[in-house]
C-alpha cells in the first residue's frame, strides 16, 4: 500500500472532525450576534472607536484601566453596527479553537487529545459569551495560548529563532491587550524555577520578556502623565473563598446564578479531570513540563489575584481570569487520558455537551443578554407621551438607551446625572432639576451591582437600596411619585408623575 495514500486516509477523519468543530464553534459565536443590546462596557468600546485611532488612544488613556490594542484593531474592520463591532471577537474566538487543536497536537502528538481540546473550547460557555462581546477577552485568549505554546517550545528548543520571535511577539501583543496577561510571565518564571540548571533558557526568556514589555512600559509612562489614574474597578466586590469553586464552575460549564442539574455531570467530570491532571503533573514534573506549566498557570496567578483582592483592591472577575481556561483544558484532557482512557471519551463528552446545552439554553431564554436596552427603549417608545421626560444615571447609559430609541426628539426632555462625558468612573452628582417640566418622567435604572461570575443576565437588584447609584438614591427620595415599574435584563424602567420642579 502506498504510504502517502495511507497517511492521507488516516488524516481525513481528523480534518473532517476539525471542520465540524470549527463550524459548530463559529455557529455558537455568530448566531443572532446582534440580538443582545450593547452592554455598558461595549457602549464604552463603541464610543472609543468613533473618531480615529488617535482619539481611541486618548480616550483609553483617560480611562487608564485598559490598554489600547484591541480598540485600535477595531478600526481595521467595520464597526458601526452591533454585529460588526463584535465580529473581531468572533474571529478571535474561532481562531482560538483552531489554535488549541493545532497546539495540542504539536505538544502531545495525539490527534484525539487535539480534537477533545478543540471541542472543549468550542463549547465553553464563558468563551462563547466573550467571543460575542466587543471587548478584548477573546483576542486575549488566543494570545495567551500562543505565548504559552511558544514558551513550552522554548524550554525544549532555546536556539529556535522562529519560536523565540513568536514568543516575544505574542507576549508583547498580549501585554498590550490586557493587564491580566501579566499572569503569563508570573507562571513562566515559577516554571523556570524548576529548571535551575538551564541558564540559557532563562537568559533567552528574560531578554524576550524585556523586549515584549517595552510597549507596555511606554503605555505606563504615558499613563503617569495623566491627572487621574483609575486602575481599580469600583464595582468589583471583595471575593470570598466560596468564589473560587464558582469560578471553576463558570470556567468549565458556565454560571448563570443557578446550579442546573443537567450541568452537574459535566462539572464533576471537569473537577476530576483537573485533579487528575494536577496530580500527574506534580508526579511527573521532570518529564512532563507542559502539564507542570498548566498547573502553575491556573494556581499561582489566581492566588495572587485573590490575595490582592482581599488585602488591597478587588480585581477578582471571572472574565479577567481567562488565562485559567488555557491551563484547565489541557489538564482536563491530559488528566482523563491518564486516569482512565476508556472513560475519557464519556467524561470529556459530558463537559462538551454541558457547555453546549448551557449556551443554547441561554439563547432560548434570552439569558445571554446582559443589559436589555433594546427592550427598554421599545417599551418606552410605545408608551412615551409628547411631554414625557427621560432620566438615566449617566451619559454612557443615555447613549446605550438612545442607540435603540428612534424618537430623537425625546432628547429635548432627557437628563442624566453627572457631568457631560463618557467616563463611568467619575463621581456622579445628583441633579434634582430639569430644563423642561415633564408631565411624566421615565427613569431608567441600570443594575449597579456586578456579579463577578455572571456574564449574561445579572441577578435581580433592589430598586431602593441606598448608596448604590445616584439615580437609586434619587428614586428613594421620589418614591411616592412612582406609578409603574417594568423589568428588563439588567435594566428597570420606572414611570413617575411630575416628580421634580422646573429649573429656575
Amino acid at each position: 500500500m502506498d504510504l502517502r495514500i495511507s497517511k492521507t486516509q488516516a488524516t481525513t477523519p481528523f480534518l473532517s472532525t476539525v471542520l465540524v468543530i470549527l463550524l459548530v464553534a463559529f455557529g455558537l459565536r455568530v448566531y443572532a450576534l446582534d440580538s443582545a443590546s450593547l452592554w455598558y462596557d461595549e457602549a464604552l468600546t463603541f464610543m472609543r472607536v468613533q473618531d480615529g485611532v488617535v482619539e481611541t488612544i486618548r480616550m483609553t488613556l483617560e480611562s487608564s484601566n485598559q490598554v489600547p490594542l484591541f480598540f485600535v484593531l477595531l478600526h481595521v474592520l467595520p464597526h458601526d453596527t452591533d454585529f460588526t463591532l463584535r465580529y473581531l471577537s468572533v474571529l478571535a474566538g474561532l481562531f482560538g479553537v483552531a489554535a488549541i487543536i493545532g497546539i495540542t497536537r504539536r505538544l502531545y502528538g495525539s490527534p484525539r487529545k487535539a480534537l477533545w481540546a478543540g471541542a472543549l473550547i468550542a463549547a465553553n460557555p464563558l468563551l462563547i459569551w466573550l467571543s460575542r462581546t466587543a471587548r478584548p477577552y477573546a483576542l486575549l485568549f488566543v494570545l495567551l495560548l500562543l505565548a504559552s505554546y511558544s514558551f513550552l517550545v522554548l524550554l525544549r528548543k532555546p536556539d529556535s529563532k522562529s519560536n523565540l520571535i513568536l514568543f516575544t511577539l505574542s507576549s508583547m501583543v498580549a501585554y498590550a491587550t490586557h493587564y491580566f496577561a501579566l499572569a503569563l510571565p508570573m507562571a513562566q518564571y515559577i516554571t523556570l524555577g524548576f529548571m535551575l540548571k538551564q541558564r540559557k533558557v532563562f537568559r533567552r526568556w528574560f531578554i524576550a520578556q524585556v523586549i515584549a514589555g517595552v510597549p507596555l512600559l511606554i503605555w505606563i509612562a504615558l499613563l503617569s502623565q495623566q491627572e487621574m489614574i483609575q486602575l481599580a474597578i469600583e464595582w468589583i466586590r471583595e471575593p470570598t473563598l466560596s468564589d473560587i469553586p464558582l469560578t471553576l464552575w463558570n470556567l468549565t460549564v458556565g454560571y448563570t446564578g443557578e446550579y442546573h442539574l443537567l450541568l452537574w455531570p459535566g462539572f464533576i467530570a471537569s473537577i476530576v479531570g483537573i485533579g487528575a491532571g494536577v496530580y500527574f503533573a506534580i508526579r511527573h514534573w521532570k518529564t512532563e513540563r507542559p502539564n507542570l506549566y498548566w498547573s502553575i498557570l491556573i494556581s499561582a496567578p489566581l492566588a495572587v489575584v485573590f490575595i490582592a483582592s482581599i488585602t488591597f483592591r478587588p480585581v477578582y472577575e471571572d472574565r479577567y481570569l481567562i488565562f485559567m481556561i488555557v491551563g484547565l483544558v489541557f489538564l482536563i484532557v491530559a488528566g482523563w487520558e491518564r486516569l482512565s482512557p476508556k472513560m475519557a471519551n464519556i467524561a470529556l463528552g459530558l463537559i462538551v455537551v454541558s457547555g453546549a446545552l448551557h449556551t443554547l439554553a441561554s439563547f432560548y431564554t434570552g439569558d445571554h443578554i446582559r443589559e436589555d436596552w433594546k427592550g427598554a427603549a421599545a417599551f418606552i417608545q410605545a408608551a412615551h407621551g409628547p411631554q414625557d421626560g427621560i432620566l438615566v444615571d449617566n451619559q454612557l447609559s443615555l447613549y446605550a438607551f438612545m442607540r435603540y430609541y428612534s424618537d430623537l426628539d425625546a432628547l429635548e426632555y432627557t437628563q442624566f446625572f453627572g457631568k457631560t462625558g463618557f467616563d463611568p468612573y467619575v463621581p456622579q452628582p445628583v441633579h434634582d432639576t430639569l430644563s423642561h417640566q415633564p408631565e411624566r418622567l421615565w427613569a431608567i435604572y441600570r443594575n449597579g451591582r456586578d456579579d463577578c461570575h455572571r456574564q449574561g443576565k445579572m441577578q435581580d437588584f433592589d430598586l431602593f437600596a441606598p448608596g448604590v447609584t445616584p439615580i437609586g438614591d434619587w428614586l428613594i427620595a421620589h418614591r411616592e411619585q412612582i406609578r409603574e415599574i417594568h423589568e428588563f435584563n439588567g435594566v428597570k424602567v420606572i414611570l413617575l408623575d411630575n416628580p421634580i420642579p422646573e429649573a429656575q
